[in-house]
């Protein structure tokens, strides 16, 4: 069994024992319940006694991502063990090493909290910079500009599908604002502006994996910019976006300027096991559901917070072994303990895009 197959294992064991956090989650891998990787997992966990039962059972199971690199098995939890407890759980699965972790994956969408400072948007040479705040014209939220892309010589500009797309259900052509509308106050460094209008999105389908395609999905999208004068290809303050385009790597030490918390920097887990389920809210549209992704990696922060809500379109830039850092990913999922994003060579893929590091740098 490889290590994907036990970690997905581990996902449909504690979704179908109760321990996921909706009930969609349930459906979150093609492992059949009778097959062998199933029961390797049930055979691990029958033998507890019954107050670690109870403490496992008091636990919901967020997500499972796996470091193929280092052979590890990493299961993020609402609640974390105490040391006693860990050391008296399942150690092992088929050879791989389990590791249980704190890190609750959080609804996308709805009101995000304010940010680390005011304004919540950078200027570099008076244009808008990536990692500020934007938002679709009418919804009462904020996301952030990722990185502007070139489609046959155009400009545009990147984020995710629930910022600036609505969750597939935006028109094209309807504004998105600089800064987003809840980040509109007295404290601004420039006037609220359309700085681009929707354009498209990647895939994002809906539906269970058991009757559902939803491998390719990606929360990602574009925006047409307005104005080309008005926007700058610097990540905040901090440094402009990186020419090259990497795979997200076991281990990658990653960094990230967001509209929420600024300037943070991570480490990439691993890549998530099965599919991930996210619960994503639309206000406007009265509407909540679930979609799965089995593109995606998660992130701790280093010295705090990777990412928040609010955070979501952040540009992921990760460092290379030669010491270079590359372009490498967006956030579009996190609650503050772990951040998930989905790869950028996939989604420059999507849309047919080449990645933009020098306009208005």
């Amino acid at each position: 069994m490889s290590i994907f197959e036990a970690g997905a294992a581990f996902r449909t064991w504690a979704a179908r024992h109760g321990l996921a956090p909706t009930v969609a989650a349930a459906q979150v891998t093609d492992i059949p319940v009778g097959d062998d990787y199933f029961g390797l997992v049930e055979g691990a966990f029958a033998g507890l006694d019954a107050p670690l039962n109870r403490a496992v059972n008091a636990r919901r199971v967020h997500a499972v991502a796996v470091n193929a690199t280092e052979g590890k098995i990493l299961v993020y939890l609402n609640k974390g063990f105490t040391a006693k407890q860990t050391e008296r759980l399942p150690s092992t699965i088929d050879a791989y090493d389990v590791e249980y972790r704190h890190g609750v994956i959080g609804q996308v969408g709805g009101t995000p909290p304010a940010g680390v400072g005011a304004p919540s948007h950078y200027l570099h040479d008076n244009r808008i910079a990536c990692g500020s705040s934007i938002g679709l014209g009418g919804s009462l939220g904020a996301g952030t500009l990722g990185a502007l892309v070139r489609i046959n010589g155009d400009l545009f500009g990147l984020s995710n599908n629930h910022v600036i797309g609505r969750c597939s259900y935006a028109e094209g052509g309807h504004p998105v604002l600089a800064p987003g509308n809840l980040d509109i106050n007295p404290n601004f460094l420039i006037h609220p502006f359309s700085i681009g209008v929707y354009e498209r999105c990647a895939p994002m389908v809906y539906g269970s994996p058991a009757t559902v395609n939803v491998s390719g999905n990606l929360d990602a999208a574009l925006m047409r910019i307005v104005d080309d004068a008005k926007v700058s290809a610097m990540q905040g303050s901090v440094y402009a976006t990186p020419a090259s385009i990497a795979p997200l790597a076991d281990g990658m030490a990653v960094q990230k300027v967001g509209r929420t918390t600024g300037h943070t920097r991570g480490l990439v887990m691993g890549k998530v096991a099965g599919y991930q389920s996210v619960s994503y809210v639309v206000p406007e549209l009265q509407q909540q559901f679930n979609v799965f992704f089995n593109e995606a990696w998660v992130v701790e922060g280093v010295g705090g917070a990777f990412s928040d809500s609010g955070d979501s379109g952040s540009l992921v830039v990760g460092e290379l072994p030669s010491g270079e850092i590359a372009s490498v990913g967006l956030v579009f999922a996190g609650n503050g303990s772990i951040s998930v994003i989905v790869p950028l060579d996939l989604i420059m893929t999507a849309f047919g895009a080449t990645i933009e590091a020098t306009h208005g740098v």
